[in-house]
């Protein structure tokens, strides 16, 4: 696999943004949706993570982030 970039130059890793999920027999996502303690209607992954719906981890922003919270990339 390639060298991943950010558009900061910061290298990482496909495995650390993407969230764990299911898939269905043609291939998509079996996404998990929930509700936050506000009870507007979220995406988590089977670890728990907030995802968006692409299945990128992402804050409460809509940042995409690493399993350990750093940001990647910008919402913008």
């Amino acid at each position: 696999m390639p060298k991943l970039y950010n558009y900061m130059g910061q290298r990482f890793d496909i495995h650390e943004v993407m969230g764990v999920f299911d898939r269905k027999v043609d291939g998509s996502l079996e996404l998990i949706t929930t509700q936050d303690e506000h009870g507007k209607d979220v995406v988590i992954d089977k670890g728990g993570n907030l995802v968006n719906p692409k299945g990128y981890i992402v804050n409460e922003r809509g940042d995409v982030c690493s399993r350990m919270g750093h940001v990647l990339f910008t919402k913008d």
